[in-house]
């Protein structure tokens, strides 16, 4: 068989071989829930607005250059270096190194 003769089922199947489904859920993700998420590249906060297939949509969001240090930023909600999002921020969920809940207020004045 072809590749221009696959149907969607066909493709379905694939991706089932390959461990990945074409449309995984929410999962753990909680609408409304604010955030602070560790990428490859650098940590974000935001409100976690939608889910969308592989993508994440966060408001209220900042890329957070620097916590300073880790533990006493989680504890007390104060960070080093915050560069405020004006808009939404969609992140690919498969680029989440992790992820944890923000108790304290989101930070949206740059410092």
């Amino acid at each position: 068989m072809g590749i221009d003769h696959m149907t969607i089922g066909d493709a379905r199947e694939i991706v089932k071989l390959f461990g990945q489904e074409s449309n995984p859920g929410p999962g753990p993700w909680v609408i409304g829930q604010a955030y602070f998420i560790r990428t490859g590249t650098n940590y974000l906060t935001g409100k976690l607005a939608a889910v969308y297939g592989n993508e994440l949509v966060f408001t209220d969001a900042a890329w957070i250059a620097s916590t300073g240090r880790f533990t006493q930023a989680m504890n007390t909600g104060i960070l080093e270096e915050v560069e405020p999002y004006p808009h939404a921020v969609l992140i690919n969920r498969q680029f989440v190194v992790d992820a944890t809940e923000w108790s304290h207020p989101l930070p949206r004045e740059q410092k």
